[in-house]
């Protein structure tokens, strides 16, 4: 006779059938058990340290407010990415360039603008409400919307770009224009 763990019944050695089933029914109960993942801090508490920093120090970095609302989501008149952008900075160095991409943190929020300086492609990550930034003003709009949110691949782009304005600029038909161009490059 047997004792079968499960329904705690005596049975004859001869029923294999009920054995097999006992001993399955064994091991599922021997497999540990799977508990759902705890939920994230992230998740239960929204920094509050970050919220709480952010309203206490937004005024005194934007007292008239007008920063946050150039790049504020809900302003149809904001900065958008493909816009031309100088930003004055209170060294005297004026930096134009196109918005590649704008990254929105509350305090931390920045821009990165481009701009070709003597042939070369120079990117400027800038914060907006640093002490060290005078103004941000939006120099020319961006005729049609940008479909991307980030514009990185106008760091291919605008190395050619120069170019392009300059074929156009000048008349195709005049075939020694485009070789002293080619030539050029």
């Amino acid at each position: 006779m047997y004792a079968c763990l499960h329904c705690h019944i005596s049975t004859p050695a001869s029923d294999l059938l009920h054995l097999t089933i006992t001993t399955d029914l064994r091991e599922r109960h021997n497999r540990p058990k799977i508990y759902p993942s705890p939920p994230s801090a992230a998740a239960i508490c929204k920094s509050p340290i970050l919220t709480l920093f952010t309203q206490h120090q937004l005024p005194a970095l934007d007292p008239t407010g007008a920063r946050t609302k150039l790049f504020a989501r809900t302003n149809p008149e904001a900065a958008k990415v493909g816009d031309i952008l100088l930003v004055r900075q209170k060294s005297g160095d004026p930096f134009a360039g196109v918005c590649l991409n704008i990254r929105r943190q509350g305090v931390d929020t920045a821009v990165l603008l481009r701009n070709e300086l003597t042939r070369v492609g120079v990117e400027m990550w800038y914060k907006i409400y640093s002490p060290n930034v005078e103004g941000i003003e939006v120099v020319q709009r961006r005729v049609k919307r940008a479909r991307r949110a980030r514009l990185y691949y106008m760091r291919y782009v605008w190395t050619f770009g120069m170019w392009t304005m300059t074929m156009l600029m000048w008349n195709l038909d005049n075939r020694s224009m485009m070789q002293d161009l080619c030539r050029m490059w």
